[in-house]
């Protein structure tokens, strides 16, 4: 009986371990499938804005630009 029990309480922590891990792992994996996002949607606006910038007539903002 001792050594099922001892037997048993490995498997428990076993599976306990490897729950754990699945878990960490689908969270951090989510987190980071967020984070990338977002660092791309950053960078589409970073360049999206430089592009506006750059659209511009370089006689804008001239006293006579007219």
């Amino acid at each position: 009986a001792k050594e099922a029990t001892k037997t048993a309480t490995k498997t428990a922590t076993d599976t306990a371990k490897s729950l754990k891990t699945t878990a960490d792992k689908t969270l951090l994996g989510d987190f980071q499938s967020e984070q990338q996002k977002f660092a791309d949607e950053l960078e589409r606006k970073k360049m999206a804005s430089q592009t506006a910038v750059a659209a511009v007539a370089p006689w804008i903002g001239y006293q006579e630009e007219d």
